[in-house]
């Protein structure tokens, strides 16, 4: 299936993360919420890459909107109209154990530091 990107519709690669026209970065998780089973997930973060395994929850999803007003000479508002919305998914994941391939240990949560660049990508080490 082909996506395009939801920021300026350009057509988007599978598996490509980032448009190469605008720049716009964004994930395609496709997650079964009615009945969840484990996935893993990775994580780049200033540490290293988090790899964890867990079932995904939705928690609470909210809209928020601050009205802006029309109003009269006199201060009477006379229309009520919404200029910017807000909205925040709360998605958790609760984590089980898993067995590292690389040493074979359990784990609940494995980090893995950057090490060094190699060939255009980066090797890691484990923490």
């Amino acid at each position: 299936m082909t996506h395009n990107c939801p920021n300026c519709a350009a057509p988007l690669k599978e598996g490509q993360c980032q448009c190469e026209y605008c720049g716009t970065y964004f994930y395609d998780m496709v997650l079964d919420m009615e009945y969840p089973s484990p996935i893993y997930l990775y994580v780049r973060t200033k540490q290293g890459i988090i790899t964890l395994r867990g079932i995904p929850r939705i928690g609470d999803f909210t809209i928020t909107s601050e009205p802006q007003y029309v109003t009269s000479g006199f201060g009477t508002r006379l229309k009520a109209f919404y200029t910017e919305r807000t909205g925040e998914l709360n998605l958790t994941f609760d984590c089980q154990e898993f067995k590292d391939v690389e040493t074979g240990e359990k784990c609940l949560v494995k980090i893995d530091t950057r090490n060094e660049e190699v060939d255009g990508e980066y090797a890691y080490e484990s923490a």
